[in-house]
């Protein structure tokens, strides 16, 4: 993934805000919808009135399964994104807590996929006053012809050796003057151990998926997932319909 970041900025107008109503820092009030605002959300990238990305429930492709979520971009080449969270603030969860008891989730590459897959795991992070910060880490496994699943448990600490997982974690800023910057202004790239740059008790708000690539050559998506599981608890996350 290239430096520039633009559906990040997108996402921090929506998402982030939908989990507490707080900015992503101190100096940040663009954030500031209901708390009630969707989680999951599809941006129009290219520009030209269509959300072509989405998450969607389907059946499993390899017929195993019962209904999965689908990211599709419907036979479409496009730098749209869609993104899917699930609010995680009831569960009073820590960094620390999906350290000890995991995060995980199982994909499948369909066969028009053209993306980076399984692309970003999502979180949203409070904690020291800071008010909300996203952060996320992109997965590009070239592994196709089946169900695997990604284990972003070592991932957290920087310990995974898994296919495509030598990525950093990344952190979104976001403030009025930056929010629709089209390059990377508002993206800071951190260590591989995401405990180097937050506290073990920092809060986890939110969790989920990211798939899209509109700062690359138009893709088409074509991604199934199943069996998001936080802190030994399987969501099932919603879609973008």
């Amino acid at each position: 993934m290239s430096g520039k970041i633009t559906r990040r900025s997108f996402l921090g107008t929506g998402a982030i805000a939908a989990v507490g109503g707080a900015g992503v820092n101190s100096n940040t009030d663009v954030l500031e919808q209901p708390i009630s605002a969707a989680l999951s959300r599809t941006f129009d990238v290219d520009g030209d009135g269509t959300d072509h990305v989405q998450f969607v429930s389907t059946a499993d492709p390899a017929g195993k399964r019962d209904s999965v979520l689908q990211a599709t971009s419907q036979g479409n080449a496009t730098k749209d994104y869609a993104v899917s969270l699930q609010n995680l603030t009831p569960a009073k969860l820590t960094l620390e807590d999906l350290v000890t008891d995991g995060l995980a989730y199982d994909y499948y590459v369909g066969a028009d996929n053209t993306s980076m897959t399984p692309n970003e795991v999502c979180l949203v992070l409070s904690g020291r006053g800071k008010g909300m910060e996203l952060v996320f880490r992109t997965k590009d496994d070239d592994r196709t012809g089946g169900w695997y699943t990604r284990d972003v448990t070592p991932e957290l600490t920087g310990e995974s050796d898994l296919p495509g997982s030598d990525q950093p974690w990344k952190r979104l800023h976001i403030t009025r003057k930056n929010a629709t910057a089209m390059d990377a202004s508002n993206i800071e790239f951190l260590e591989e151990n995401l405990l180097e740059s937050f506290d073990a008790e920092t809060r986890v708000r939110a969790a989920g998926l990211g798939h899209g690539t509109p700062t690359m050559e138009p893709s088409t998506i074509d991604t199934y997932y199943d069996g998001f599981t936080v802190a030994s608890t399987e969501y099932e996350l919603p879609t973008t319909e």
